[in-house]
């Protein structure tokens, strides 16, 4: 099935080789461009770079100039359009929402007066319309997860990790309690259901955080274990993690005794590169062996354990989250 955040970049992806296809006309070459737009959708989207550059004009500045290097060097002949290549990236960012503009046809008019620009100027109005369109269609896909029925509550856990959870605003009548209306929500199929709601809205958050290069919040969300005895809906939960942006942020919540009921699948997805949290519960049997294979490990002030786990922290390779 695959994350709606995949289809975004897939279609970002798409968008920039339009793009170059338009300005670099005659000299345009796709296995030259492809360089060059791989490495911008990797620093761009998953902030996957060896710099550590806060500003991303900077960063990816970087990057291309170690491209542009190797490639100058295997031909120089390409020398040229190499370059132009590099500098179309910088209206790139305008596009691609990650510097503010005031007005997308003086923008388009600047752009068209640069002298690494290959394109005739007689195809300013249909590249203008292109742009148009991109803008509208990404518009478009963020609308899709505005909604008024459900909200997400964040509660700080650790600097930049916070646990999230969906609230039901749907509006049911007096007929029902808070209590009643609660308990529905949070129990049965339900209960199970509303994380595909939760995956979808915090994916678009964090698609949101990365258009804005920000990369630094982590996001905890309780897996209920009842999808454990559900292997579809488990699998069908599991593709909505289907991209390294996601799976980088987002943690799977699970208590010690779920983990050591279902150890066989969580252990196999975990090697899948998702990403699960482990809550220790009162059936924690100190085996902390175990403890590395979770990015954070929930220990709550009450338990036994409690003093053993805080203690040898420095031994696990994760996260401790006391509480």
């Amino acid at each position: 099935m695959g994350s709606k955040v995949e289809l975004y970049i897939n279609y970002i992806e798409s968008t920039l080789y339009t793009y170059f296809k338009y300005l670099l006309a005659k000299n345009y070459k796709y296995g030259i461009v492809k360089l060059f737009i791989t490495k911008y959708i990797e620093v761009r989207y998953y902030n996957n770079s060896i710099y550590k550059d806060k500003n991303l004009s900077d960063k990816l500045g970087k990057e291309f100039k170690l491209i542009a290097k190797e490639l100058i060097k295997e031909d120089k002949e390409d020398s040229e359009l190499i370059k132009n290549i590099c500098a179309l990236f910088g209206y790139v960012l305008y596009f691609d929402d990650a510097i503010e503009y005031t007005d997308i046809t003086v923008l388009i008019d600047s752009l068209f007066e640069e002298n690494y620009v290959f394109a005739d100027s007689s195809i300013k109005e249909e590249f203008t319309n292109f742009i148009k369109e991109t803008i509208t269609k990404k518009e478009s896909y963020h609308n899709l997860f505005i909604t008024k029925d459900f909200t997400l509550k964040y509660k700080r856990y650790k600097r930049n990790v916070y646990k999230v959870t969906i609230d039901n605003n749907i509006d049911i009548g007096k007929l029902y309690s808070d209590y009643a209306k609660d308990k529905a929500f949070n129990t049965g199929i339900i209960n199970e259901d509303k994380n595909y709601v939760l995956i979808k809205m915090l994916s678009e958050k964090i698609l949101i955080d990365a258009i804005n290069s920000n990369f630094s919040q982590n996001y905890i969300i309780d897996l209920p274990d009842t999808f454990f005895t559900k292997p579809k809906k488990y699998k069908k939960l599991i593709a909505m993690l289907d991209n390294d942006l996601i799976r980088s942020r987002i943690s799977l919540n699970i208590s010690y005794e779920t983990y050591q009921k279902n150890k066989n699948i969580i252990n196999e997805t975990i090697k899948n590169s998702i990403s699960y949290s482990l809550e220790l519960d009162s059936t924690f049997d100190n085996e902390f062996t175990a403890l590395v294979l979770f990015k954070y490990v929930i220990v709550h002030e009450y338990l036994d354990c409690f003093d053993a786990v805080v203690e040898s922290k420095e031994t696990f390779n994760t996260t401790i989250i006391t509480l």
